[in-house]
């Protein structure tokens, strides 16, 4: 029993480790157009940053992030508009997609795929504003720990 505890415990600060490592070699980039913020790894840069589109990519990750319009959308149906919408940009196989309170939005993500990519979508309401933002992550599937970090991260940037 005290062997069991002992890996036990081991495993759980193996895991805080890696999280604290993780966070040590992010740093933090903002489109201030689009009110977001985000930590991404060091070698992340911006390709794009107006007031219809942000994106941000390194070697493996690509976060896009644009405006997302839909009359009469809501907490109770954005779920729906987020698959919907995530098919019709041809990503496949999506989780169900799953309501999130995130630093300042409120909002819905699925897991996907896209060709052999993973792909992390995720629609935000920003309730200060009444915006709504379409987010895509695309990344290879053996880094989705870094995708979900990068997620995990957005904050409204007022």
């Amino acid at each position: 029993m005290k062997k069991t505890i002992g890996w036990m415990l081991l495993l759980v600060l193996f895991f805080a480790f890696q999280a604290e490592n993780l966070s040590a070699q992010m740093k933090d980039i903002v489109s201030k157009s689009l009110n977001i913020g985000m930590a991404v790894p060091e070698g992340f840069k911006i390709i794009t940053n107006n007031a219809d589109l942000f994106a941000a990519h390194d070697n493996e990750i690509m976060v896009t992030i644009s405006p997302f319009s839909l009359p009469g959308l809501n907490l109770d149906n954005m779920t729906t508009a987020l698959t919907n919408h995530a098919e019709l940009l041809g990503y496949r196989n999506l989780s169900s997609a799953e309501t999130i309170e995130l630093n300042g939005f409120q909002g819905c993500y699925a897991i996907g795929k896209y060709n052999r990519e993973g792909v992390l979508v995720i629609l935000l309401m920003n309730q200060s504003t009444k915006s709504n933002l379409y987010v895509s992550i695309t990344y290879p599937p053996v880094i989705e720990k870094t995708a979900l970090y990068i997620a995990n991260s957005f904050y409204v940037n007022n």
